[in-house]
């Protein structure tokens, strides 16, 4: 019997022999990773088994069920991690008397690092004309080829000019709030904004604070 995996778009292949010794054979190390707050997806192809005799689990977080085409012996599932670190993922077999591993494989989650920005100004110094006429801050991905979508959910946001605070204001939600807009045309140059506290709401739907980001009006 064969057992293949497609992770993250990365083809896994295990051939472990007839029984239960095995030999495993496992190609693809880039199909180490998973990520934090995300769905990970995982297809699972059986051939010539009993499907319904699998077991598959890990020890850290959630593995869950999305789709099964039985004709072809697939199984789709999503893990949802619970924390950085290791991850275990186990393939096991009922028998008639025990139940008996025939995969293991871990896998380092990881939590990639976003970013917050006004707009889309990746630079820490920004015209007074354009920073005025933003919406509000997005949250974006770093070096990840991927259209993830997160959700900014709060942030406080401070003006100081030398050392005068001009203004202090909580933010919640991406858009700047009415009053946050209204305060922020009084912005000159050499101000310097300070978008602190910052809240997103990943996929998974877990909230993580990211790291504050800071812009000199020019």
């Amino acid at each position: 019997m064969r057992l293949f995996f497609l992770f993250n778009y990365l083809l896994i292949i295990a051939l472990p022999q007839f029984g239960f010794a095995q030999k495993v054979c496992v190609d693809n190390n880039k199909a180490q990773d998973l990520y934090l707050g995300f769905d990970n997806p995982i297809n699972i192809l059986i051939d010539s088994v009993d499907c319904k005799k699998y077991i598959v689990e890990i020890d850290n977080g959630k593995i869950i069920k999305v789709s099964e085409d039985t004709t072809n012996l697939c199984f789709n599932y999503i893990i949802r991690p619970e924390k950085v670190g290791n991850l275990q993922l186990k393939i096991s077999i009922k028998t008639k008397d025990s139940i008996k591993t025939l995969y293991n494989r871990n896998f380092r989650v990881k939590r990639h690092e976003i970013k917050a920005m006004v707009s889309t100004f990746y630079e820490s110094t920004i015209n007074a004309e354009k920073f005025k006429a933003s919406q509000g801050l997005i949250a974006i991905m770093q070096n990840c080829d991927c259209d993830i979508k997160i959700k900014v959910e709060k942030f406080s946001i401070i003006v100081l000019r030398g050392n005068y605070l001009v203004m202090r204001y909580e933010n919640k939600g991406a858009r700047f709030l009415p009053i946050v807009e209204q305060k922020l045309q009084s912005i000159k140059p050499n101000d310097l904004v300070i978008f602190s506290d910052i809240y997103v709401r990943m996929p998974d739907n877990r909230k993580f604070r990211i790291e504050p980001i800071e812009y000199i009006i020019d």
